[in-house]
């Protein structure tokens, strides 16, 4: 020590450290280089510093008691968050019942996991401040034999559309017209969350007691509904069917989808091939190729349809299409890279066929005529059988019994 307050020496260099405090918020240590060897010098800035110090930890503390929620903002978010609670409990649940769940075939056992781990992140969130990511286990306590179910956060959040807390409580302050600050972010993130509990329990509720959420409908004496005059009823106007996925996927080709993954992951080299991530290589053009090259098929199967549209017949399509390429020398030429998919298929049924045509011709041309005749119906199956999958398949059919017919007339 060099006998001055909040000054240590090092080496003849003099350092500035202090421990600040600001609210119940963990301490921190300001370690400083005083940038002099004058131990005069060092006893003139340790004072001025420590002022300085005690004074913006002053202002800070000040500025934060005064920057927070007053009960009335607090009740605004809280009432505005709860309205939005009940509506997305509602449509999680109606959504279930048009997409089942894959984690569940038991709609209500889904729903029960999926309000309770709702429930313990936003009891995480207004204890600890955030929500870390964690497992959601499902246990019948009834039956021994059913399967436990066990299932993240992060993907239960995912599948229910779930708001973040942050974004909540950003959007609330906007709604009410407050600046953004940290403390009101963080009041309105408890808020938030404790709206979130309420909405949970209150949903369970209703689900137990239908009425509950409705007002009571008064019962009254029957009285004969007033007769109007009949009205033409005017057909709704036919309503556009939206896409099942909103946002810039909704329109996103395969071969897109593709770039966008470029651009996003820097290992893959980036949008421009040439970015890479610390400390790894990325990957070559020729990895590139390779990674883009089926959905660039994919794409001349759904021919130009968005990536969001693709249908099981479209996969069966582009397997049946991989299933006769010939992989020893497929793209290998210049030619053929600028092909399609679907003129490579041809060219190699073309191929095929022609080959087959040729060794017919070879193994007929050593038999008597008796057994040319002999074997005429078994290999006119046989070129139903090899035409079955080329294009054309009644052309190539017929041509092939047309060859078979003229050599065994011979």
């Amino acid at each position: 020590m060099c006998g001055i307050q909040n000054v240590t020496r090092k080496q003849g260099t003099y350092y500035y450290r202090k421990l600040i405090r600001l609210g119940a918020d963990k301490p921190f240590r300001l370690r400083l280089s005083l940038k002099t060897t004058s131990r005069r010098r060092a006893a003139l800035l340790a004072p001025a510093l420590t002022l300085i110090c005690e004074r913006v930890t002053m202002n800070m503390m000040s500025k934060m008691a005064r920057d927070g929620l007053t009960g009335a903002q607090r009740a605004e978010i809280y009432r505005r968050q709860m309205l939005v609670e009940r509506d997305r409990l509602e449509a999680m649940h109606a959504s279930l019942h048009i997409l089942p769940p894959d984690d569940h075939e038991d709609i209500g056992k889904a729903l029960t996991l999926r309000l309770g781990a709702s429930e313990m992140a936003a009891q995480d969130g207004a204890m600890q401040g955030k929500v870390e990511d964690f497992l959601v286990a499902r246990v019948d306590p009834d039956n021994d034999d059913e399967p436990i179910v066990i299932v993240a956060w992060s993907d239960l959040a995912a599948s229910i559309e779930h708001e973040g807390a942050e974004d909540a409580a950003v959007a609330r302050l906007a709604e009410i017209g407050l600046e953004q600050s940290a403390l009101r972010e963080a009041m309105a993130r408890k808020v938030v969350n404790e709206a979130r509990i309420v909405a949970i329990r209150e949903f369970r509720e209703v689900l137990a007691n239908p009425g509950a959420a409705y007002a009571p409908v008064p019962i009254t004496e029957y009285q004969p509904a007033p007769q109007y005059p009949a009205v033409p009823v005017t057909p709704a106007a036919p309503v556009p069917p939206q896409p099942a996925v909103a946002g810039p996927w909704a329109s996103m080709t395969p071969t897109e989808a593709v770039e966008k993954f470029f651009a996003h992951n820097p290992r893959t080299g980036g949008a421009d091939g040439t970015a890479s991530k610390s400390g790894m290589k990325p990957w070559t053009a020729k990895t590139r190729e390779q990674f883009r090259l089926p959905a660039q098929f994919l794409e001349e199967v759904m021919e130009g349809r968005p990536l969001a549209q693709v249908t099981h017949d479209d996969l069966v399509t582009l397997n049946h299409c991989f299933q006769n390429l010939h992989g020893a020398t497929f793209r290998k030429s210049k030619r053929q890279r600028e092909m399609t998919i679907f003129e490579i298929v041809a060219e190699y049924a073309a191929k095929v066929f022609a080959l087959v045509i040729f060794s017919i011709r070879l193994c007929i041309d050593g038999l008597t005529r008796d057994w040319r005749r002999g074997f005429l119906s078994v290999l006119e199956i046989f070129a139903m059988i090899v035409s079955a999958g080329a294009p054309s398949t009644r052309n190539r059919q017929t041509e092939i019994g047309m060859v078979l017919r003229d050599c065994f007339e011979r």
